[in-house]
């Protein structure tokens, strides 16, 4: 099976038919095609919606974020406030309460970043959705794990490397 070249579409894939297809249009201003980016679903009050953010879209690296609203099948442009991490790809995004994600390191195309932030998310009301994001102090290279409620976060310090 291989994968629809890059477009502006979001290709979904249903697995016991083994294709891709691309959904229909759908309302709001969709991201640019991008690949190195993270998407990351999280769910509020039984609303689920996934979050897009950076990348790179083959020219540059991004730190644009955007969300879908699975039940509103639309693309939502989120108010971002705080410490916005800088342009970047190879990260992750990972969920760490009902409430907040953990943004992780990733490269900028010319060096590895090993800085952390933390993105509190609030989906109501439903037309607004508002991201709030900090920097904890880090002074080396982090790893992340998630198992039930324990997070473990494991520092290693490394020299300097590029990420591409």
């Amino acid at each position: 099976m291989s994968f629809p070249s890059s477009s502006n579409h979001s290709p979904a894939i249903t697995p016991h038919k083994n294709f891709w297809k691309i959904p229909k249009t759908v309302p709001g201003k969709s991201p640019t095609a991008r690949w190195s980016h993270t998407s990351t679903l999280i769910s509020q009050n039984d609303r689920e919606k996934l979050v897009f953010f950076g990348g790179w879209d083959g020219k540059n690296m991004l730190n644009d974020c955007y969300v879908y609203d699975i039940e509103m099948k639309q693309w939502i442009i989120p108010q971002m406030h705080g410490k916005i991490p800088s342009a970047r790809g190879g990260h992750t995004m990972n969920i760490i309460s009902s409430q907040e994600l953990l943004l992780l390191q990733g490269g900028d195309g010319q060096h590895y970043l090993s800085d952390v932030y933390i993105m509190k998310f609030d989906l109501e009301p439903k037309n607004e959705i508002v991201f709030t994001w900090t920097q904890p102090k880090v002074t080396s290279d982090v790893r992340l794990s998630i198992k039930d409620d324990l997070i473990v976060i494991v520092s290693i310090i490394h020299p300097n490397s590029c990420a591409y």
